[in-house]
């Protein structure tokens, strides 16, 4: 997946909530995972995605 993925995933997101004033979420950097795992698959969505 390239960073134009990114940018135009194919679905709308509204990320209405960083429109609320700041009393209402704190802005956080993301962290990475130390040891992901699968835990469950959407067999009919994995199928249509290829």
């Amino acid at each position: 997946m390239n960073t134009n993925s990114y940018a135009n995933p194919g679905w709308n997101f509204d990320n209405s909530y960083a429109r609320l004033p700041g009393t209402f979420y704190t802005r956080v950097n993301p962290e990475k995972a130390p040891a992901p795992e699968l835990v469950i698959i959407n067999e009919g969505l994995a199928e249509s995605l290829g």
